[in-house]
């Protein structure tokens, strides 16, 4: 468990842990330079239980101090927990079971329920339509709920740990790589109860980190067309720019895939201009990306939003990359506006 400035909801997410229904674990929590209380908090549930161990660093981010846990790890299997969730009871157990039958699995993960910041219940995730992840699974499909993932020690290892890189992605990454040497599976009963609270990742830092996920996948797209990671460098930070860079050297469809995920990152982040320019390069790139209906759903909302900012060139520029699904949304909703923008006198 890495925690940073997480004493709100440290000593609820350690005593979760504590209250597992499997007793045999060894409990490391990386405390990564907090300057509140969280590590007072960690030592002093250190004191009471004997199968902690409490590990301050200096502040240096998620991955290294995730990278700290897993060099220090004795044990098989590792269980990830995040310092604000609540872990259930029977998590451990039914993770175990799960790996012990499944020996070709190198993680499994589990349904999670969102709760508010005060504990009550919020919602459900539902992965189940995705009990399980192969290397022939769709590149964009992979997802399971990090604090709530257990896997295989060794295996992780061997592929060098989290990234950092991919910082808030750093899951994404692991995920991709782990399915190219065994299976990832999500159990269907909720193992996890997940905080949404106003302290986590801001909608500016989200999207970013929804780049470097959309960067992980294109990435693995690229070790699968040409068997290596051109340009790649672990060591390096990732930015918007280097993501353009390296995309440009890669091979149709990863290229198509990192220019999809900044496509997406520049119109969330408001430059619709950019993320129509990147969209194009991935129609370009791979014209059976435009089938998916997410990529669909983004077109849309990018030719909304040009038609209403009177963006007309844009607007029929990203009609013209639509496959027939998408057209239908635009004569079904958008016709009508683009009639009245292109038919308004323009002013004096």
């Amino acid at each position: 468990m890495p925690v940073y400035n997480g004493e709100a909801y440290l000593a609820e997410a350690i005593d979760s842990i504590l209250a597992q229904t499997e007793r045999r674990f060894e409990f490391l929590i990386i405390d990564d330079g907090s300057t509140d209380r969280s590590l007072d908090i960690a030592r002093d549930r250190a004191a009471r239980d004997d199968r902690i161990r409490v590990v301050a660093l200096e502040h240096a981010g998620i991955v290294a101090a995730l990278n700290a846990g897993l060099a220090m790890a004795q044990g098989e299997f590792v269980a990830r927990m995040d310092a604000d969730d609540v872990a259930l009871p029977h998590r451990f157990a039914v993770q175990l079971q799960h790996l012990a039958e499944h020996p070709r699995t190198v993680a499994v993960g589990g349904n999670v329920v969102f709760i508010r910041p005060d504990g009550s219940l919020h919602g459900r995730t539902n992965h189940v339509l995705h009990a399980s992840y192969n290397a022939n699974s769709p590149m964009e499909s992979v997802l399971v709920p990090h604090p709530a993932a257990m896997y295989r020690l060794a295996p992780v290892r061997a592929l060098g740990g989290y990234r950092k890189p991919f910082r808030g992605a750093q899951d994404t990454d692991l995920w991709r790589r782990l399915i190219e040497i065994g299976d990832i599976d999500n159990l269907e009963e909720p193992v996890l109860h997940y905080r949404l609270h106003a302290a986590q990742a801001t909608t500016v830092s989200r999207h970013l980190h929804e780049l470097f996920g959309g960067i992980a996948v294109a990435l693995a797209q690229c070790r699968m067309d040409i068997g290596h990671e051109a340009g790649f460098d672990v060591e390096a930070s990732l930015t918007p720019e280097d993501a353009e860079a390296l995309a440009a050297g890669w091979p149709p469809r990863a290229a198509a895939l990192a220019h999809i995920a900044l496509g997406r990152y520049y119109f969330r982040t408001g430059d619709l201009q950019r993320g129509a320019k990147f969209t194009a390069l991935a129609a370009r790139a791979h014209p059976p990306l435009l089938q998916r209906q997410d990529v669909q759903g983004m077109l849309a909302r990018m030719v909304g939003q040009a038609t209403r900012q009177g963006q007309l060139a844009t607007a029929l520029g990203l009609l013209a990359l639509a496959p027939g699904p998408l057209a239908g949304w635009v004569i079904g909703r958008g016709t009508a506006r683009l009639k009245r923008a292109v038919r308004r006198p323009s002013p004096p």
